[in-house]
């Protein structure tokens, strides 16, 4: 018989997943109190989580929500199993997560869900080289400014190009007289 507090804790999981656009599972056996507690804070700050809960329930999470990738995850949801959810950047969530392991070699990240797409240790890698969302947010807007301001400049030469020429002939005439 299925209690009902087993039931509500995979409900919560459920929802994270549902509420997430990323997750990361990484293994965490080994890391001291502190250093969960930074790794934590960092993820904090970018609007992430990190939860730990069992692997079967986790699975059975996976397996109501993101059916697609629960086959492929179900072989590396062995061990001890931290959950990082990311809801608002998923690429700033990746590389606080990559540093982290890099950082800490008992650290490992096993794999990633992003949207429905199953990340390897190796995808989940290269998500964190990608820029993070403010840095695209900020390039794009520079795209957006640099036909006015590239217009902008035009504009300015021809008056530039007055203001040189009149001053050439002011020296010119100096020189002279």
């Amino acid at each position: 018989m299925v209690k009902d507090e087993n039931v509500a804790i995979v409900k919560e999981i459920s929802d994270k997943f549902t509420n997430n656009s990323a997750v990361y599972f990484v293994q965490y056996h080994g890391l001291t109190v502190e250093l969960i507690t930074e790794f934590r804070a960092k993820l904090k700050a970018v609007g992430a989580e990190m939860k730990v809960y069992k692997n079967t329930f986790a699975l059975i999470a996976i397996r109501q929500t993101r059916e697609g990738v629960a086959s492929q995850v179900e072989p590396l949801l062995k061990g001890p199993t931290a959950i990082v959810f990311s809801s608002k950047d998923a690429v700033a969530t990746a590389k606080i997560v990559q540093e982290f392991s890099k950082k800490n070699d008992v650290a490992k990240i096993k794999c990633g869900i992003l949207d429905s797409s199953f990340l390897t240790t190796a995808g989940v890698k290269e998500l964190s080289m990608l820029p993070s969302r403010d840095v695209l947010i900020a390039q794009l807007l520079m795209l957006f400014n640099s036909p006015i301001t590239g217009f902008a400049n035009v504009l300015l030469g021809n008056i530039r190009e007055l203001v040189y020429t009149l001053s050439a002939i002011k020296d010119q005439k100096q020189q002279q007289g």
